[in-house]
């Protein structure tokens, strides 16, 4: 049996097929919109796991983190997020900040858990910021987060996106701030960053329900 024709990947007879279905009206515009979509967000999640730790050989590393990490959100999350308006390390009152994801508050009156967010934790975005670090991220990560949320004007709602996880005292802070109901960051690992986006291959619901238990499970851990 031969063997399919591969390059960078891609099964070039799929392809073939793929598109001579797009020709025929195969895929109602709808589905075919999130063909494209789940297609790159895969592409994303991919990238992210082989994306190089930043050294003097791979110096802009951690730019490319940041922005596949910004990608992955935006697509995952296109009933929440403001895409045309996103920023890739902004400024602020606070500091230079990784990726300011603004929400669509119009598109949100009738999703009680982001509108519950919205109202509790004062956001107009979702301030992120990406660590491409082979360690672990620890407390002062989370700090200068934390300081972006607190002295802001954006929220106090935020993604901390470590690629190889967080440290216990990292975990405990996060989780404490959880407690105290003054800010909400959401720990993501490159694995949780995946988990976000199968979510999104299921509906906007799935994701929600995704991110909400997260916090379920920062505010059910000891601080």
């Amino acid at each position: 049996m031969k063997k399919p024709e591969r390059h960078d990947g891609y099964d070039w007879e799929k392809v073939r097929l793929a598109r001579r279905r797009i020709e025929e009206g195969f895929y109602d515009e709808g589905l075919l919109e999130d063909l494209v979509e789940w297609g790159f967000l895969d592409r994303f999640v991919e990238r992210i796991a082989s994306c190089p730790y930043v050294s003097d050989e791979h110096p802009n590393a951690g730019n490319t983190f940041r922005d596949l990490t910004a990608m992955v959100l935006a697509a995952s999350l296109p009933h929440v997020i403001d895409r045309p308006l996103i920023r890739i390390e902004f400024q602020s009152e606070a500091g230079r900040g990784d990726i300011d994801l603004p929400l669509r508050i119009e598109a949100l009156g009738n999703d009680c858990v982001w509108m519950g967010w919205v109202r509790r934790y004062g956001m107009t975005s979702i301030v992120v910021e990406a660590k491409n670090m082979r360690n672990k991220a620890g407390v002062e990560e989370v700090r200068q987060l934390e300081d972006y949320l607190r002295n802001g004007s954006l929220g106090r709602m935020g993604f901390l996106v470590s690629r190889n996880g967080f440290s216990k005292n990292a975990s405990h802070k996060i989780i404490e701030q959880a407690h105290r109901k003054e800010c909400l960051i959401i720990p993501f690992s490159a694995k949780t960053l995946g988990g976000l986006a199968t979510a999104a291959k299921v509906g906007p619901q799935a994701t929600t329900k995704f991110l909400r238990r997260q916090e379920t499970l920062l505010m059910q851990a000891s601080a």
